[in-house]
């Protein structure tokens, strides 16, 4: 474990076991970490991960053997395909219990697969010097690996025999060997290198922005790590090419506050943030008849739904994808693939446009700010955000405007994050957007936002669905160790009412689908959130109304605790 500690890590997140007590102990004695215990080892592993998602820092997890390692999963296929950085640490029985039927012990060698970065098998103690350093290098090698070169989770599998329980060197041998641990040198430093994109691609990109009429930039998810610098960056980008930024809100592009803020019509001074562009892109004339001849795309492949038909329609174009990490082209349409650091490339690329833009971009960027005008005030007639009844929409859109400066904002899969796409405006909320859009998955929502409030010690609000919400019920066990005010904000709609807006829906209104058989798919209950939140003694809010969330939110924001508030809005799928 001071290995771990001199390669950086500072958070340890421990579930209980008895495998795991030398381990455990060790990491309890070492006093540069930061230990967390968390009973449920899937939401240990989400813990960690919210950890490292704001730190952009490897967490360690460390569980004892047997199916308490399978647990991790979830959030181990996260990390890795959201490309956070996680150590895996797994307690084992020894070789001679494998295959024999002993108890609570099964084969945990290379558990995860492809998920994880590198797979480390520490074997049994050995007291000979060669063997203790490589495992101190595998301590810092895993270190490493978890973030460079392509950041994720890694894992190692240490084994241990009886007596589990430490105890004082007592024999000549014994104390040999402690004084040799405590003698050995500090592990290996490793340094990352920097990855530089090609000047020659940079250059040719370039050459594209200039001669472009009606080039695009558009954003999907981005890390929390580095936010400021990326988000700068790719603002200046924007401006420097004339070009409309797409940006979703999990880019960390709309919700932070403007260092220069753009005016109303969008300024050929300043970068056009479309932030309504979901909407513009359902329209199919719209679509047919604005058509790019460039894209750049920065980051993750956008998730929106209407950006993958105009994208598709639009295959021919050529599209520039830059990312630090990860073949981000799920269309299997992109021109260009610039690897390297995102602030680097989009400050490099801005830097090279000196020439004046066209009078053609200059129309094409007024039909996008016009567009995207009238994109808002049509979705805010649709949406009705008058005050009572209480509805999803409103609830959202009441959470938005209490958000305190500097907070982090955790959206829950399905409807809360397209409820926030719609409805978040450039400028009017200072949060950063946490996500789980690795996987997408509803699994571990709770226990990664109270992570992620630890680790920043800011002020962190989930808006979640009530599913997603029963899905990591006993995570709320989390909310009495976190001392930030921590707002869990539940849409109760008695159901999975995002598939009402799926095809099955439509399948069951033309009588296709019975009702009873859409029942298993909707997952309807009548299930209130009181009693869970009194169980694990945190304070909790029930409203209906505009009025008492509002009250709810201010009472919740002026505490140092995790409060859950629980909003009764109407079912069957009403906005």
């Amino acid at each position: 474990m001071r290995s771990f500690a001199e390669a950086g890590i500072a958070d340890v997140v421990l579930s209980p076991g008895s495998r795991s007590t030398p381990f455990l102990i060790a990491a309890l004695r070492e006093s540069r970490f930061r230990c967390h215990d968390v009973i449920d080892e899937r939401a240990a592993a989400f813990f960690a991960l919210g950890q490292a998602r704001w730190s952009g820092r490897p967490s360690l997890v460390l569980c004892t053997s047997g199916t308490a390692a399978a647990h991790y999963y979830p959030a181990i296929v996260e990390a890795s395909l959201a490309r956070v950085p996680l150590v895996v640490v797994t307690a084992d029985r020894p070789f001679e219990l494998q295959e024999c039927g002993a108890p609570q012990t099964i084969d945990q060698t290379k558990l995860y697969g492809g998920y994880v970065r590198q797979f480390f098998e520490a074997g049994m103690p050995d007291a000979a010097l060669g063997s203790l350093r490589a495992l101190q290098r595998m301590a810092a090698q895993a270190s490493f690996a978890a973030q460079w070169p392509d950041p994720g989770p890694v894992h190692m599998n240490v084994r241990a025999r009886k007596p589990l329980e430490p105890r004082a060197p007592r024999t000549d041998e014994e104390k040999a060997l402690a004084r040799t641990v405590r003698d050995m040198r500090p592990a290996v430093v490793a340094s990352a290198p920097r990855m530089h994109p090609d000047p020659g691609a940079i250059a040719a990109v370039i050459r594209q922005c200039r001669d472009a009429h009606a080039g695009l930039i558009v954003s999907g998810p981005m890390p929390i790590a580095g936010a400021q610098h990326m988000r700068r960056a790719v603002l200046r980008l924007a401006a420097a090419t004339h070009f409309p930024l797409l940006a979703e809100v999990t880019s960390q592009l709309r919700l932070m506050p403007d260092e220069s803020r753009q005016d109303a019509s969008g300024s050929a001074n300043e970068p056009l943030v479309c932030d309504a562009f979901h909407m513009m892109l359902e329209a199919k004339p719209f679509r047919e008849t604005h058509v790019p001849d460039l894209i750049v795309q920065i980051g993750a492949n956008p998730t929106s739904a209407s950006w993958e038909r105009y994208a598709s329609l639009h295959g021919s174009t050529p599209r520039v994808v830059v990312a630090a990490h990860g073949w981000n082209d799920s269309l299997n349409t992109a021109s260009t693939m610039l690897f390297g650091d995102v602030v680097e490339i989009t400050n490099a690329i801005a830097s090279g446009i000196d020439a004046r833009p066209h009078e053609a971009l200059h129309a094409w960027r007024r039909r996008f700010s016009d567009a995207n005008r009238l994109a808002q005030r049509t979705l805010d007639a649709e949406l009705d955000l008058g005050t009572d009844p209480l509805t999803e929409t409103r609830a959202v859109r009441g959470v938005l405007a209490r958000l305190p400066a500097q907070s982090v904002l955790m959206l829950g899969n399905s409807l809360p994050l397209r409820h926030v796409e719609a409805l978040a405006r450039r400028g009017e909320v200072d949060a950063r957007v946490a996500c789980q859009r690795g996987a997408n998955g509803i699994d571990g929502l709770i226990a990664g936002t109270l992570g992620t409030a630890a680790a920043s010690g800011r002020p962190t609000t989930l808006i979640v669905g009530d599913i997603s919400f029963l899905h990591d019920l006993n995570s709320l066990m989390l909310g009495r160790a976190v001392a930030a005010p921590v707002v869990l904000v539940v849409l109760n709609n008695r159901g999975g009412r995002i598939f009402e807006q799926l095809p099955i829906a439509t399948e069951a209104r033309e009588h296709e689908v019975g009702p009873d058989e859409l029942a298993h798919v909707t997952t309807p209950h009548a299930l209130t959130f009181g009693p869970a939140a009194q169980m694990f003694g945190l304070p909790y809010h029930c409203v209906d109304s505009s009025r008492t969330l509002d009250a709810a939110l201010a009472s919740a924001y002026a505490t140092q605790v995790c409060t859950v508030i629980e909003c009764n809005v109407p079912g069957e799928g009403v906005p």
